[in-house]
């Protein structure tokens, strides 16, 4: 049987943040490039989905490595988060402050943890909590609904399109960018593709002076903020689309390349 949930990651699952079904509308992308991405990817063998008489040994090794919630990832995570870019803060710091015993002190009295600690902490439980679902999705045979809120379209036939409009939706609704991202990777690594971080060539710093250890603005960064922007305030998921089916289907070129 699963492990119970900590307190911290049963406030970020499916069950307690999907918003109502109600808040579903066209979110406008060019879905023929996505799947074009996508689709010369697999033809390049860079993104192969695992064949069906094959998925149940990769379900273990998913079980067994965990790759979800690896260092890297959330790492790649943090490098297009606004607040992180704002912060700036330093790696070694975070992993300084990200302790369970300065978290239990923060706890014991009732203060809020640091912003880049909250940060650096919801992408941890996030993606670990990511390994979770995508094992169970995979067992159940794809996502598992709840009732009254918002699920993928099925009508929409490519895996990772499916689940990462599913993400723009939850997005839109006010969801937490990174929890809303590993609720989609699940769903992704479920259908039997590889993890694959949000990350490509335009991570490089604008700013040559800043040291790579640090969350810093960059091409990625600030492309990515426009493309939440735009989920947020026009209901347009052209540029999140856009983003992920690159980096999916990344051919390690940097945005002016694009």
């Amino acid at each position: 049987p699963a492990e119970p949930l900590d307190e911290f990651t049963s406030r970020i699952t499916p069950e307690r943040l999907l918003p109502s079904k109600t808040v579903r509308r066209v979110l406008p992308y060019d879905a023929a490039a996505f799947r074009r991405r996508i689709a010369r990817a697999d033809r390049l063998g860079t993104l192969r989905r695992s064949a069906p008489d094959v998925r149940s040994n990769w379900i273990e090794l998913l079980r067994r490595d965990g790759p979800l919630h690896t260092g890297d990832y959330v790492s790649a995570d943090l490098e297009i988060d606004a607040d992180m870019v704002a912060y700036g803060v330093e790696r070694m710091a975070l992993n300084q402050i990200f302790d369970d015993e300065v978290i239990e002190t923060y706890k014991e009295f009732g203060g809020d943890l640091p912003p880049a600690t909250a940060r650096y902490w919801l992408a941890s439980a996030a993606h670990n909590h990511a390994e979770r679902l995508a094992l169970a999705y995979a067992a159940h045979g794809g996502f598992v609904e709840v009732r009254g809120r918002l699920a993928p379209l099925k009508s929409i036939s490519c895996d990772i399109e499916r689940a990462f409009e599913f993400g723009a939706q939850a997005i839109a609704a006010e969801v937490d960018p990174i929890v809303a991202r590993s609720w989609a990777t699940a769903i992704v690594v479920a259908s039997g593709y590889p993890k694959v971080t949000l990350r490509w060539g335009g991570n490089q710093p604008l700013d040559a002076t800043y040291s790579r250890s640090v969350p810093m603005p960059s091409l990625a960064s600030d492309y990515y903020a426009k493309a939440l922007e735009d989920l947020r305030e026009r209901a347009d998921a052209t540029r999140f689309m856009d983003y992920v089916s690159r980096c999916y289907g990344s051919t390690g070129k940097a945005l002016s390349d694009w």
